[in-house]
């Protein structure tokens, strides 16, 4: 899903979609797994101490065995039992986590697709999720796309430069 609308945004004609995608995943499949973003690990140490683990969630439309192959290369294998992936979108599973925690739950994406699910789940009545738009040089969509979604959201959205300063947040 989210693909699709990638390349929708990038200005790619519908009737080309399906053969991008299949062309990305074909060459995507002979890569190594993408690096850790800047700060990660750092993150999830601190997330760990001051939230605890079991408030704790990662959602991902990744396959598990390229998310388990990553999590071992950077040595947070210990995190994997976190790891919830949907090849249909993320919404439900936001929905699910924003639905079992009573209180705030907070969504870090670094994809407008990630704040698009995270709407859908508060449509549905997850209204204790809100969502934080990452903004660093790693991200798919552009700076401009993050904050113009975030201004199109602001009841629940909001920016953040990098890592580091979601860190400092907490």
């Amino acid at each position: 899903k989210d693909w699709f609308q990638f390349y929708r945004d990038l200005g790619v004609r519908e009737e080309h979609l399906s053969s991008i995608i299949k062309s990305f995943y074909e060459h995507w499949d002979k890569i190594d797994p993408p690096s850790m973003i800047p700060h990660a690990k750092e993150m999830l140490y601190k997330i760990e101490t001051k939230i605890r683990l079991d408030n704790l969630s990662f959602v991902s439309n990744g396959a598990s065995e390229i998310i388990g192959q990553m999590f071992k290369r950077d040595r947070i294998e210990k995190y994997f039992p976190l790891v919830r992936t949907s090849k249909s979108g993320k919404a439900d599973h936001l929905y699910n986590l924003a639905k079992e925690q009573p209180t705030m739950l907070l969504y870090v994406g670094d994809l407008v697709y990630d704040g698009e699910e995270c709407k859908i789940a508060r449509e549905r009545g997850a209204d204790n999720l809100y969502f934080k738009g990452i903004i660093h040089p790693y991200a798919f969509n552009t700076p401009h796309a993050m904050k113009q979604f975030v201004l199109q959201n602001t009841d629940f959205a909001t920016t953040v430069k990098s890592l580091e300063e979601l860190a400092e947040e907490l």
